[in-house]
């Protein structure tokens, strides 16, 4: 492949193409290109760019390291209908690190979940942009994807926030976690502070189980908990876990082969990448 054209979409500024360098996505970065979450596509396949907080490893999946920043905080002043910056007030314990303490844009390409009365009234934004809050400093700043719909009243309204998914992303293999989900599978080994591309959806191969996709209507497939693919089994206990995707194609006689899987994670309608 000697370039392409990627359709990327920046909240706030819009959707746009835009050349991208020989190789993308089987590429890592050193210092970010894109912002966290851009989306392109190659026929079946999706990819989203993301950070590594650690070693990836491309046959297990990467999980969503990032709790959630903010839990259940005030919003502590009255806003207009139609406003695209709101404040909240956090806690000793917000942050990844759990401390109070979260970095400027931190939270960017997340998501802020607004109660202005109550849940019939509820809604989400996309993450722009916020400010720093350190330890005793409980007042941020979010800058909004879009307007908010209603008047927001001090006291009254309430908010959630998280970061983007794809902020910190470590290997499921070596970090194995029940508690978290895996966002993507790295088209390339990557280290701590490495930009990469996560395959999110279409033909991949992951390691898997030795019975995945194996036997007759055997086809539906979810990620272990180091991130590995494994067999739908209500009678397993693993009736709960994440979906993975579907097995693709087997080898002769039903057996595994490679294996290959249809990964479906998250797929991209709109941001599409055209091979030139």
């Amino acid at each position: 492949m000697t370039g392409s054209k990627i359709r990327m979409f920046i909240p706030k500024i819009g959707e746009f193409e835009t050349n991208v360098g020989s190789g993308t996505p089987y590429t890592v970065d050193a210092t970010q290109k894109y912002p966290l979450g851009t989306y392109m596509r190659m026929g079946d396949r999706t990819f989203a760019y993301a950070k590594a907080g650690g070693t990836l490893n491309p046959a297990f999946g990467a999980l969503n390291n990032s709790l959630q920043h903010i839990v259940w905080s005030a919003v502590p002043a009255t806003y207009a209908a139609g406003v695209t910056k709101i404040s909240v007030t956090t806690s000793d314990t917000a942050g990844a690190a759990a401390n109070g303490t979260i970095a400027a844009n931190e939270l960017v390409g997340g998501y802020i979940m607004v109660m202005p009365t109550g849940n019939a009234d509820v809604f989400i934004r996309q993450v722009v942009g916020n400010t720093a809050v350190v330890n005793h400093s409980h007042t941020m700043y979010i800058d909004l994807d879009s307007p908010t719909p209603c008047i927001l009243t001090a006291a009254t309204a309430n908010a959630e926030v998280m970061a983007s998914q794809y902020l910190n992303v470590l290997d499921g293999n070596t970090n194995a976690n029940n508690w978290r989900s895996i966002v993507g599978m790295p088209t390339m080994p990557a280290t701590v502070g490495q930009f990469c591309w996560l395959q999110t959806w279409g033909p991949v191969w992951a390691a898997a189980s030795a019975d995945a996709g194996v036997g007759s209507n055997v086809r539906q497939l979810i990620f272990g908990g180091n991130g590995s693919i494994d067999t739908h089994d209500h009678t397993g206990g693993n009736f709960s876990a994440q979906h993975a995707g579907f097995t693709l194609t087997n080898g002769a006689a039903g057996i595994q082969g490679a294996p290959f899987f249809f990964l479906q994670i998250t797929r991209s309608e709109e941001h599409t990448s055209e091979l030139q």
